[in-house]
């Protein structure tokens, strides 16, 4: 049981460590980011889904991938609204001032 939680552990850890350098070699674009993002997401529902399988308690996974769809949506709705303002997503033309 020790080895299977250890090696969940270390795989979280291998997918966190990925997108970290995914965000750091795709800066350039919010897309990329948000994508990137993204995967850290389904990381973070991954290691719930492992927390919540040990404690016999999957439905409330359901709750939580329901959060994680909106605030993907969410992300890509901005997205959008910067691409149809702005008319690129290039993350040097933004700035805090619209």
């Amino acid at each position: 049981m020790c080895d299977k939680i250890l090696l969940n552990y270390m795989f979280g850890l291998t997918l966190f460590l990925m997108s970290s350098f995914l965000m750091w070699k795709f800066y350039d674009h919010v897309l990329m980011l948000l994508i990137c993002i993204e995967f850290v997401v389904v990381i973070v529902l991954f290691n719930i889904f492992m927390m919540l399988m040990n404690l016999s308690m999957e439905f409330y996974m359901l709750i939580f991938m329901v959060m994680f769809v909106m605030e993907g949506v969410m992300g890509i709705s901005m997205v959008v609204l910067i691409i149809r303002y702005k008319g690129n997503e290039y993350m040097k033309s933004l700035s805090l001032v619209w």
